[in-house]
């Protein structure tokens, strides 16, 4: 078994997950995970952690089987990817609307 525990956004609870085979999350990773209450975005607290004593760990913290799912993930690099690509287009709008804006000037 393979467990990774994360936590909700403005929350200060952490659940535990099961992580399918094929995926290598990390500490701080964006999640989609399966939860009582639909799906939901969390965020890993922890590096996976697998092996006997991953069912043992969850229970003692308060899980219980079966475990819900995380669904799919967003690394570290890919968060960063698209955070600099939003700056960039952001900056590139900026810079659009400035040059735009100071040629419509009714008093150039």
């Amino acid at each position: 078994m393979r467990i990774i525990f994360a936590k909700h956004e403005d929350s200060i609870k952490e659940y535990v997950f099961e992580v399918g085979e094929g995926m290598y999350i990390s500490k701080g990773d964006l999640l989609q995970v399966d939860t009582m209450h639909g799906e939901m975005i969390a965020i890993a607290t922890t590096g996976i952690i697998e092996g006997d004593g991953a069912k043992d760990v969850a229970m003692k913290q308060g899980g219980y089987l079966p475990l819900k799912k995380v669904i799919t993930y967003v690394d570290q690099n890919m968060i960063n990817h698209i955070k600099g690509k939003a700056k960039n287009e952001m900056i590139d709008h900026i810079n659009k609307m400035h040059y735009s804006d100071a040629h419509s000037l009714p008093f150039d």
